[in-house]
């Protein structure tokens, strides 16, 4: 009889204890998130991450947690900027948006030929449609591009086997696919060095260097400027066995 009435009071207080735990765990959890969810912006400059309890037209009153005390204090309304409920999670959600926060844009270029590429083709012109997805780092994410590249093809003249001159009129449209990474804000300077894809009369791959200035026009806008160098066929043949493929252009455009 004994044992049993000790495994009682033992049940019991084991149980007690683990309810006491409970309620402080409980306790615990939206006290500390309630310290540290609002912001206060000072005009002195700092700001106070707080529990706001109360604004009015002359005074804001909050509690803030130092060293793990809830103290209640208040703010003059003349002294602050600006209240934010809720900081820490818009500020989250933003960050998420800003994750996952695609840019897209078409641009026009004019585009110069030059090397052993110019003996086959002339200047031209291209458009470009290019997807930019910026990860966790603000200066740093991923662009994939597609791009329609037009060149005034040229006569070429050739000896036959009878002593007379054959022509070849070689055509200058094909298209190429980009991707690489992106460097710096995308709101000012920016640099892209990339691999791509062509077809002309052949695969082949090469590299593009690229970069210029973003220039804002409203809140989802920006005028590109810039300019890029392309080797088209570091592997491969392709347009012709004209050689090294080598342009160089100036493209304009818009970002949203």
């Amino acid at each position: 009889m004994k044992t049993l009435i000790y495994k009682n009071r033992n049940v019991l207080f084991c149980s007690y204890i683990l309810k006491r735990s409970l309620i402080c765990f409980l306790l615990f959890i939206p006290v500390k998130e309630a310290f540290t969810q609002d912001m206060i912006i000072k005009k002195a400059g700092d700001t106070l991450f707080c529990k706001i309890l109360s604004v009015d037209d002359y005074k804001v009153i909050y509690n803030i947690d130092i060293d793990g005390k809830l103290l209640k204090n208040h703010i003059l309304k003349a002294d602050v900027i600006k209240c934010i409920r809720n900081y820490e999670k818009k500020k989250s959600m933003e960050v998420y948006r800003n994750a996952f926060r695609t840019t897209v844009g078409l641009s026009a270029d004019y585009r110069v030929s030059f090397g052993e590429f110019s003996r086959l083709f002339g200047n031209g012109f291209g458009v470009e449609a290019l997807l930019i997805v910026p990860n966790k780092k603000k200066t740093v994410g991923y662009s994939l591009g597609v791009n329609y590249n037009r060149y005034n093809g040229k006569t070429y003249t050739y000896p036959t086997s009878s002593g007379t001159a054959g022509e070849i009129q070689y055509d200058g449209g094909f298209i190429s696919f980009s991707i690489g990474p992106v460097f710096g804000k995308m709101k000012s300077a920016y640099f892209i060095p990339s691999i791509s894809v062509s077809y002309f009369s052949d695969f082949c791959a090469g590299l593009d260097f690229g970069g210029g200035f973003l220039v804002p026009l409203a809140k989802s806008s920006k005028l590109r400027f810039g300019a890029k160098l392309s080797r088209y066929n570091l592997i491969g043949s392709g347009f012709n066995d004209s050689g090294s493929a080598y342009s160089f252009m100036l493209l304009a455009g818009v970002f949203i």
